[in-house]
């Protein structure tokens, strides 16, 4: 996705703003706004950074741009504006770097460390390196170029002129030579901005103006309390002064005559901040407020040509409105409607809560004419859209406060005339707007209730889904009285976020689970690994796309392929998705105030399977065809088990038998090629019953006979799988190795016992030994010796065992299970 607009600055000082030659430039956070003055503020170019920049400047030729930057290991920067990325990087201060300039030709750079890194650099861009450097002693503030022979340093008590390095210096890094100006009784201020004309450099102090001269002597002063920031066109003097009625800007000569004042009608103006003079009369003035103002500087009708308010806060939420409309709430109190272009993004309208609220949370109800804003005190303003009769316009008036929380509200969901709210006192609300039941509360979560989200089925049922920082997630369901829970997840991590109308898609640690009403996981959407926590999810109106911010960058799923579609390098909080010719848009807003567009750089996200002829795949179960991700945790398990009665590393031999050790025959297990579907079958036949055995015995598998407790005669083991080999077609030798035994396979027993013939001879033991139990053998291992049912042998035996010890009533158990094998064989053999 392409940066498409940026609405927002963040200059908060001189060295934020740069102009030269008509072309204009500000700080936006992590972006730089470039504008040209033909075209106003709302057609400009941008730039995208990684970090925030704390000072830029445009080149000479207007093609490049120099930024610096604060925070760990601060770089300086020099961008293309036409390819938007940086084509030098050049790193050596500690600290943040509060100014950077460029030298009149364009082949150097200078940069300027704070005061506790006080390091001056001159970066060469033909070599990249850095070819001169100093320390200052004094706290440094500013810095700029007078000529191509020196520049200029500013700070406390320090005006200081400095020598550009030569370039036919044998030494690799030279050290900067310097003076400072001989201020006298000027020696205690602190020079906070400064600029320079072809002649003379001006300083600006709190308590007035410093002219000097390119000698460094003090010309002039010129007293006034105040002065924030001075700039110049070679003309004029541009001082940003604060007065008793308000801020405003003073237009002066070079010689300190006053000419006019540009201060902006209202009560109370805004100090400004930063000034850069445009082309011929304009101004460009960035007040303490962050709002921007275009000026005409006319001496007889100075005007403003064009202006639009800033954001004075993080930008906490935001959520569709209309398809090309977004509503954004903040920390300043004040909630803004914006309007997307193909090219900006323009204020509509801003309205304020009362007493400037933080705004934590904005949500709109599901016939977007109702408009909930939680804030930080824990009540919730509802504003309702109606006819301006003035206008006869739209807007939002506010009807109602509800006190709802203890602490700020952080979640709002709506559905219907039902208001479920969640805040950081652990409790949830249910709020009837339009009617005047009471509201339902619940406290289940024992800490913060971070989201909250109504979904509904295909019936119009709605269930109630609220996660917090306790790593618990509810399924509640609205009755008259109160919520009842249905369902209690307990997830690996905190939950930050839910959104979804058909599904609930959570935000939990660094991926986002989709559940739907009835609590069954259906999908996974991971991020990458070295990203941080996600803070919040959106998605577009039909549920097709989901983004997911880490304040690191912005992933955009799709929902269906659980694909990651796009990777914004964008620091937002809150974030919302508006879908325009089959295209996401990304508005996102970040913890400076700052709203950013970004759209898709080509049409519809085309895949493989859009395009290639996709594989001719067999039919299968749904059950079969059921992905990993899609399973619910049932079903999950139910194919795990499954699984494990697969013939997975043995599925090359052909053998029906497993054995778990040579001489183990309780160990016999018998596979089949179609369990799957032996086992579909087992579930249409009926159960067996002691009252069906009423056939009498014909031939038991001889497995039976050798899973007997007293089979230890090895001879007679020999034996019987002497006459097993005999009666089946050669196989492989099979390893023995240890396997688990899973179930016998119903087609393998019926394909077993009709290999055997009816006049199955059995060998039979001596009556004469007996086992442990001192039960005879022969009585559980001959089942022809009488011809009564096997029923009724079976009740006999249980009464033979009653009196027997737990460990022999164990031993016999397991004949009686053999008996019931048999039952089972001959049973299916009278069916076929």
């Amino acid at each position: 996705m392409e940066l498409r607009a940026v609405n927002g600055v963040t200059v908060t000082g001189p060295t934020r703003i740069s102009s030269n030659a008509g072309t204009f430039c500000w700080t936006s956070g992590p972006f730089v706004t470039i504008a040209e003055g033909e075209r106003g503020l709302d057609n400009a170019d941008y730039v995208s950074v990684k970090r925030s920049i704390s000072c830029l400047a445009l080149s000479p030729d207007k093609k490049r741009l120099v930024t610096g930057e604060a925070g760990k290991d601060p770089c300086v920067r020099v961008w293309c504006r036409e390819s938007k990325k940086y084509s030098a990087k050049f790193s050596g201060h500690r600290f943040e770097i509060i100014n950077v300039a460029w030298h009149p030709e364009g082949k150097h750079v200078l940069s300027c460390g704070d005061q506790h890194d006080r390091q001056v650099f001159i970066w060469c861009l033909k070599t990249n390196a850095r070819i001169a450097t100093s320390r200052l002693q004094q706290e440094p503030l500013f810095s700029l170029f007078f000529s191509t022979k020196t520049f200029i340093t500013v700070g406390k008590g320090l005006i200081r002129f400095w020598t550009f390095p030569s370039q036919k210096a044998r030494v690799s890094v030279q050290m900067l030579t310097g003076r400072n100006a001989p201020l006298k009784q000027r020696k205690d201020h602190t020079f906070i901005d400064a600029c320079a004309t072809s002649t003379n450099v001006f300083a600006v102090a709190e308590e007035g103006i410093a002219k000097l001269s390119g000698t460094r002597s003090l010309q002039s002063w010129f007293d006034h309390s105040k002065c924030h920031c001075i700039s110049t066109n070679g003309e004029q003097l541009f001082v940003g002064v604060k007065t008793d009625y308000g801020g405003c800007v003073l237009v002066l000569t070079t010689n300190f005559h006053r000419l006019c004042e540009m201060a902006l009608g209202i009560e109370y103006p805004p100090i400004p901040v930063a000034i850069a003079p445009v082309r011929d009369n304009q101004v460009f003035v960035v007040y303490q407020d962050r709002s921007c103002t275009l000026w005409d500087s006319d001496l007889e009708t100075a005007r403003i040509l064009e202006e639009y308010a800033g954001i004075r806060g993080p930008v906490n939420s935001l959520t569709a409105f209309e398809q090309n409309t977004v509503i954004s709430g903040s920390t300043d109190g004040t909630c803004r409607v914006w309007e997307l272009g193909s090219q900006d993004i323009f204020q509509v309208e801003i309205y304020a809560t009362v007493d400037d609220k933080s705004i934590r949370v904005v949500a709109l109800n599901e016939s977007r004419d109702t408009l909930a804003v939680g804030l930080s005190n824990g009540n919730i303003e509802l504003y309702r859209r109606v006819l301006s009769e003035a206008t006869e316009q739209p807007t939002w008036s506010r009807f109602d406060n509800i006190q709802a929380h203890n602490g700020e509200v952080t979640s709002i969901s709506w559905r219907k005339d039902m208001l479920a709210t969640g805040g950081r006192d652990r409790f949830v609300h249910v709020i009837f707007i339009n009617s005047a039941r009471p509201s339902l509360t619940v406290d289940f979560h024992t800490s913060s209730v971070t989201a909250v989200n109504w979904i509904v089925d295909e019936d119009e049922n709605a269930t109630l889904v609220s996660g917090g920082a306790d790593k618990a997630l509810f399924f509640l369901a609205p009755t008259d009285e109160t919520l009842e829970r249905e369902k209690w997840i307990k997830t690996a991590s905190s939950i930050c976020d839910i959104k979804g109308r058909k599904h609930a898609y959570v935000a939990q640690g660094k991926q986002v689970a989709s559940y739907d009403i009835r609590g069954e996981l259906i999908k996974k959407y991971e991020t990458e690994k070295w990203t941080k926590n996600l803070i919040s999810i959106c998605l577009d109106d039909k549920e097709e796309f989901l983004a997911a911010s880490c304040q690191v960058n912005v992933v955009v799923f799709e929902v269906e392929r659980a694909s990651v579609g796009h990777v914004v390098p964008v620091h937002a909080i809150s974030i919302a998705l508006v879908m325009s010719a089959m295209t996401p848009i990304l508005i996102a807003g970040d913890l400076e105030g700052n709203i950013s567009m970004w759209r898709t750089t080509a049409g519809p996200m085309i895949h493989r399977s859009h395009s290639l002829p996709l594989p001719s795949v067999p039919e299968m179960s749904a059950r079969q065809g059921m992905s990993a991700s899609a399973r619910t945790p049932k079903a999950q398990n139910d194919f795990e088990e499954k699984k494990v009665r697969r013939r997975s590393k043995w599925s090359s031999m052909p053998t029906p038998f497993k054995i778990k050790a040579a001489l183990d025959c309780s160990a016999v297990t018998v596979y089949d090629e179609d369990e799957e579907d032996a086992e579909e079958v087992d579930l249409d036949l009926p159960e067996l019953t002691l009252e069906d055995t009423d056939f009498l015995g014909e031939t038991v598998i001889a497995a039976n006979k050798s899973a007997s407790p007293d089979a230890d005669s090895n001879e007679s083991l020999e034996a019987h799988f002497a006459t097993c080999r005999s009666e089946l077609p050669d196989f492989p030798e099979i390893p023995t190795e240890e396997f688990s035994r899973p179930s016998l396979s119903t087609n393998a027993i019926k394909r077993l016992s009709s290999q055997r013939t009816a006049t199955e001879t059995i060998i039979e033991e001596d009556p004469a030994k007996n086992d442990s139990s001192g039960i005879s053998s022969a009585s559980f291992n001959s089942p022809r010796k009488e011809d009564r049912p096997i029923g009724e042998r079976i009740e006999s035996m249980i009464a033979e065992i009653s009196d027997l010890s737990a460990a022999e009533v164990k031993e016999h158990q397991k004949q009686i299970f053999n008996l019931l094998k048999a039952v089972g064989s001959k049973y299916y053999k009278v069916l076929e």
